[in-house]
């Protein structure tokens, strides 16, 4: 415990103050006057001083920023969640599209057809989050630049591509905004998906470089 105590001088800096008060100069006939008033300051004045323990602070490299574990987290486990849910409702398929068949004609006209094209998409979407809680392993363990990610990101790629394909392929006998949009919003995150593979990839590579370097 550090302790700090007020020099000599700050108490003779007092003690002039008070005289100064009575305006009379510091003397030895002055001084006796000033010490009823000097005297309940000397506890102020003389003693010690604790100072507040510093406060702790995260320990963190320096330009590095601290990542956020708990967003991470959460992500996972929201993405473990429809991983095992998305596995129910592709299995359940052709018995909610029996069901569906009694209110939407063309579930029951193209039954066959329409279990075909959904079961098919929702194995490549469980491909898709399969691949991201992959990645989020590496994320939370903090080594996200690695080539087996820059794979994941194409496989991905590739999934989202045959996604649309299929939405594509459905189009006849389902022409609808909604799978107008499935086309152009999975088309899209392939080309983004190809490009971050892309930028992984060079990413791990400097990674490579510079553990090499140094």
């Amino acid at each position: 415990m550090r302790i700090r105590k007020k020099s000599c001088l700050t108490d003779f800096f007092l003690i002039f103050l008070i005289s100064d008060f009575y305006e009379e100069s510091l003397s030895y006939e002055t001084l006796p006057a000033a010490f009823p008033v000097a005297i309940p300051l000397c506890p102020v004045i003389n003693f010690p001083h604790k100072q507040p323990p510093p406060k702790r602070q995260r320990k963190r490299k320096e330009g590095v920023p601290v990542m956020n574990t708990k967003l991470v987290r959460f992500t996972k486990y929201m993405l473990d969640a429809m991983f095992y849910i998305g596995i129910v409702l592709t299995a359940a398929i052709p018995v909610l599209f029996y069901f569906f068949g009694n209110y939407i004609e063309s579930f029951r006209k193209y039954y066959v057809f329409q279990c075909v094209i959904y079961m098919a998409s929702g194995v490549m979407a469980l491909f898709i989050i399969k691949e991201l809680r992959r990645m989020f392993l590496t994320v939370l363990t903090d080594n996200p630049f690695v080539m087996e990610n820059a794979g994941s990101l194409k496989k991905m790629g590739k999934c989202s591509f045959m996604i649309a394909l299929l939405s594509i392929i459905r189009l006849p006998v389902s022409l609808t905004p909604a799978t107008a949009v499935i086309i152009i919003v999975f088309a899209i995150a392939g080309l983004f998906s190809i490009v971050l593979c892309q930028v992984f990839e060079k990413a791990v590579q400097y990674k490579l470089e510079n553990d090499l370097t140094i």
